[in-house]
């Protein structure tokens, strides 16, 4: 057999970058040159959840320790790990060029053990790496509150989802304000990005603080997941909104009760998710006025998002027959003002392409011929429906649910306008990528 013909390393490094990940293992055994290209693909995502794959990894690195400098991305699951664990301390010093980075814990096992987010001093090395672009913290226990504010002040993307924060930490960070009345607003500049879920109200108090409405006002996008929000904090999170709306371009927000949102003119995208249990218990006529009140707020709109939140196997689930016919009437509001959206995002962009008809008419004297017009498609006003279940589809339900919202909403489902799913509208891909290590 003919040796294999020494290939420049540009044409290696796009062989390496197209080929599939189940072959990786076999191009870095097939020339020298192919194996730094395929290591960097192999080790670029990690994900550790079990005590075999930290035995294995840190092996791994203990060998190679330049292979930490490919990781990336960085999965932890960290519920049962030994405290202050040396020997992976060490392998993950080696990953210094992390970017995205999630670490999952049990708040159940943390509380019962006593776990502290403080027994894993690694962590917050990981945690301080000015490499970091994306950051995720879900279901940790004592977690400092200096912690998430660093975190909002350094990283781009930051996603907290039922955090516990550490009582003696937190008062004395919140008595350092105390004692003046003008007291230091911190703000972040490069936090575009931040989602939190929060059904304990543990969390969402703390940020929507007046004392932190700073690391709000650069986002563009924002997602909020709890329960209910209090008439505690109704008020400080229409002001994270209000210092926000010059650049919040996405919005995805558990909408159980309404409320005024504040005029939100970037906004292209809004999505509304709402539990079924609580809209058998609140009056039902709440459905379609909550989405009328937002849509108030929101003249800019693309896409307008409904999903529904349903426990599994029939529990709690949403009969759609409860919906009284007196309120027929909102739906009707509320179809007109969708088809209205559309029709004025339809003049919108006609007058946009009009004014760069004009501008090569006057400077080149060149028509906007069909070569041009392709550079602007046609418009699409989205009102997408989503029934999500947490543990599997029902096909029945789905079925009835679309048909419901089809038979409420005619005009907008007539226009083309509707699309329906039974799973997530949307999904952020570290949200994806963190269910790894489950």
């Amino acid at each position: 057999m003919s040796p294999l013909p020494q290939l420049p390393q540009d044409i290696v490094n796009s062989i390496i970058a197209l080929a599939p990940s189940d072959s990786l293992h076999a191009c870095a055994l097939t020339a020298i040159s192919f194996v730094q290209s395929s290591q960097r693909r192999i080790f670029r995502s990690v994900s550790l959840g079990k005590m075999p794959d930290y035995d294995r990894m840190m092996s791994i690195l203990d060998m190679s320790p330049h292979l930490g400098e490919y990781v990336k991305d960085l999965a932890l699951y960290i519920a049962g790990l030994p405290a202050n664990w040396e020997a992976l301390a060490f392998a993950l010093s080696t990953m210094t060029e992390l970017e995205r980075l999630t670490i999952i814990g049990n708040t159940v096992e943390s509380a019962s053990s006593c776990l502290s987010l403080r027994w894993h001093p690694w962590l917050f090395d990981l945690l301080s790496l000015p490499s970091l672009r994306c950051v995720g913290l879900d279901d940790l226990y004592d977690v400092p509150p200096s912690l998430i504010t660093d975190l909002l002040e350094t990283v781009e993307e930051v996603s907290l989802a039922q955090l516990f924060l550490a009582r003696d930490a937190e008062e004395e960070y919140e008595n350092g304000y105390s004692g003046s009345d003008n007291f230091f607003i911190p703000t972040s500049h490069f936090l575009w990005h931040l989602a939190v879920h929060d059904d304990c109200e543990e969390l969402l108090p703390f940020l929507l603080s007046p004392r932190r409405i700073g690391y709000f006002r650069n986002l563009s996008r924002l997602s909020l997941r709890t329960i209910c929000i209090s008439e505690d904090h109704r008020r400080d999170l229409e002001s994270a909104l209000a210092a926000c709306a010059a650049s919040l371009t996405r919005l995805e927000i558990e909408y159980t009760n309404p409320f005024v949102l504040p005029a939100l003119p970037a906004l292209c995208h809004l999505e509304l998710r709402i539990h079924a249990d609580i809209l058998t218990i609140v009056d039902a006529y709440s459905f379609p006025e909550t989405v009328l009140i937002a849509l108030e707020a929101t003249p800019n709109l693309n896409t307008i998002a409904l999903a529904i939140r349903e426990r599994p196997m029939g529990q709690h689930s949403f009969d759609w027959g409860l919906l009284p016919i007196s309120t027929a009437g909102k739906w009707q509001d509320l179809d007109h003002r969708l088809v209205k959206m559309h029709r004025g995002q339809l003049s919108r962009k006609v007058e946009a392409v009009q004014g760069v008809q004009d501008t090569i008419d006057s400077e080149d004297g060149l028509p906007l011929g069909k070569g041009n017009a392709a550079h602007f498609p046609s418009p699409r006003f989205e009102v997408r429906f989503s029934l999500l279940y947490l543990d599997h589809y029902e096909e029945d339900r789905y079925s009835k649910f679309a048909s419901d919202m089809k038979d409420r909403l005619p005009a907008i489902n007539e226009a083309g306008l509707t699309t329906f799913c039974s799973g997530h509208i949307f999904q952020h891909p570290m949200d994806k990528f963190s269910r790894n290590t489950r």
